[in-house]
């Protein structure tokens, strides 16, 4: 009985913990902040900005992205739906990145890491 009573505790801690990952990633990107995002990363990203993309080093795409902010000053970011891929636990999140010049679409997909979430796949849509 002692451990259902703790399992019922601990469990919705846990949840916070994942849901709290989107919302430190959508401050990042609504921040502008590649650093952060960046420690979100798995060690090789697949990084779409615009139309160009392909897979880099977690240092590398967090360039990308630092370069992605230099040219489109972040004003905010909103999250539009977040899930649960089928399958592996995975999750993913797609929200609009408003910037000086326009908004752009944004899609984070999110793979176990652990006791934790990495981004495995990042991509910015015109």
């Amino acid at each position: 009985m002692k451990y259902i009573f703790f399992l019922f505790f601990l469990l919705p801690i846990f949840g916070f913990n994942q849901d709290d990952t989107f919302e430190s990633i959508s401050k990042a990107f609504g921040n502008g902040n590649a650093t952060i995002l960046g420690s979100y990363m798995e060690d090789n990203v697949e990084l779409t900005i615009l139309d160009k993309g392909s897979v880099y080093t977690k240092s590398e795409a967090i360039k990308q992205v630092n370069a992605f902010f230099a040219n489109n000053k972040p004003e905010g970011f909103s999250q539009m739906h977040q899930g649960t891929s089928k399958g592996a636990g995975a999750k993913y999140c797609i929200g609009n990145l408003k910037t000086n010049a326009k908004t752009y679409r944004v899609y984070i997909f999110l793979s176990p890491n652990g006791n934790t979430y990495k981004i495995q796949e990042l991509r910015i849509e015109a």
